[in-house]
């Protein structure tokens, strides 16, 4: 898998740290190992970042923008970075 986004070198404008034990690990290593999910319109990297956060620590991120499409964008307000 090729990260496109520090591939162009894109800035990082927020982020969110949790630790996570090896239950939690365990939890999303499936999604981890996939690294990618399926994209369309409504179906982006921040909902599928949105997805593994949750399933790793229970925090629910809102991701969702303009007529229910997630976007980066509205991951980052959700941050609050």
């Amino acid at each position: 898998m090729i990260d496109k986004e520090i591939d162009r070198k894109y800035p990082f404008v927020s982020n969110q740290f949790e630790e996570i034990d090896q239950a939690q690990y365990d939890a999303i290593s499936s999604m981890l190992k996939k690294g990618y999910d399926t994209w369309y319109v409504t179906h982006t990297c921040a909902d599928y970042a949105r997805d593994v956060y949750y399933k790793a620590t229970g925090v629910y991120l809102d991701v969702d923008d303009y007529m229910g499409i997630e976007t980066p964008r509205e991951l980052a307000k959700s941050i609050g970075n």
